[in-house]
């Protein structure tokens, strides 16, 4: 999946994820530090990694993240540290992140409430939760 995600991706979502990027934007501070839970392969990662002092990119799938990886290299992006991980990793520490993004993930988890109450410890007080959720019983989801 990792290898045409993009491709499948830019045809079906292109506009969702320029609207995605373009809000998150206009909410974050250039001094934050940001965990992208579920980066994929960097879409707006690395978009969103120029806006801001650091981001940490998580994901379960190691094409994932290399691909990720080589498109924020090819970009010149140098402010992300890439790991292989899920949201539970210990390395992740409690009220550090200023921001924490989810995007069109919380949908696959068995159990959103664990997965919410984890984002709630990561963030720092007053830190901000980013999200969108695809929502497969309605018509149109884009």
């Amino acid at each position: 999946m990792s290898k045409n995600y993009d491709n499948s991706a830019d045809k079906k979502f292109k506009k969702t994820y320029e609207e995605t990027i373009n809000l998150s934007a206009s909410i974050l501070k250039e001094n934050d530090c940001v965990l992208d839970f579920a980066c994929g392969t960097g879409i707006t990662t690395i978009e969103i990694a120029k806006k801001v002092e650091r981001v940490i990119a998580i994901d379960i799938s190691q094409n994932m993240i290399d691909i990720a990886s080589q498109k924020a290299h090819k970009s010149a992006v140098s402010n992300i540290e890439f790991l292989v991980t899920d949201i539970f990793e210990e390395r992740l520490k409690p009220e550090f992140f200023d921001v924490v993004m989810a995007f069109n993930i919380l949908q696959y988890c068995e159990d959103e409430e664990k997965v919410m109450k984890r984002i709630y410890d990561l963030l720092k007080p007053g830190g901000i939760f980013l999200s969108t959720t695809d929502c497969y019983g309605e018509k149109n989801s884009s």
